[in-house]
């Protein structure tokens, strides 16, 4: 079985602590540790309710230290790209780090849209996501009796979030 040669051209990553590649390794070389306790506003209850302990997790977690990716709004940019940007913005911030990221790839490889051949390695991490969270909460509350839904879609719950959502 023979193999075609491959050239890795371009590099993009969105990871905690690291939006391009260059920090990434950065952070490698100063042995920098990335991870932290959970953002405040990440979970939608308070955190004593959330947490459990190792032995008794049932319907909680034992930990609330995780790699939490911060500050990435402040360099995402929609524009420019085959979808609209407000259709993107609908979209999990899992898909936003895919597009950013394959756009520092393309940039970084000197190359601009589509290459005939061209691929994408993508790796993921990232679950539950909050829009993925939101998603699923909001499609087994609509299954809920009438009383029940009505009590807990509430305000900005009550849109259903987009359906492209549940794909990660």
């Amino acid at each position: 079985m023979g193999f075609e040669p491959i050239a890795v051209v371009g590099r993009g990553c969105v990871l905690p602590d690291a939006l391009d590649p260059d920090t990434f390794w950065d952070n490698v070389a100063a042995r920098r540790c990335s991870l932290s306790a959970v953002p405040e506003e990440r979970w939608r209850l308070p955190h004593r309710w959330a947490l459990g302990t190792v032995d008794d997790h049932r319907d909680r977690t034992w930990t609330d230290i995780g790699g939490y990716v911060r500050g990435f709004e402040a360099v995402f940019d929609p524009s420019g790209l085959l979808v609209d940007p407000e259709r993107i913005l609908t979209l999990d911030p899992l898909f936003h780090w895919v597009l950013y990221g394959a756009r520092q790839a393309l940039g970084e490889s000197g190359y601009e849209g589509p290459r005939e051949r061209a691929g994408l390695v993508l790796g993921n991490l990232c679950y539950p996501t909050s829009t993925g969270s939101a998603y699923a909460e909001h499609v087994w509350l609509s299954a809920q009796e009438p009383h029940v839904r009505d009590a807990l879609l509430t305000g900005a719950r009550r849109a259903r979030p987009d359906a492209r959502n549940r794909f990660s």
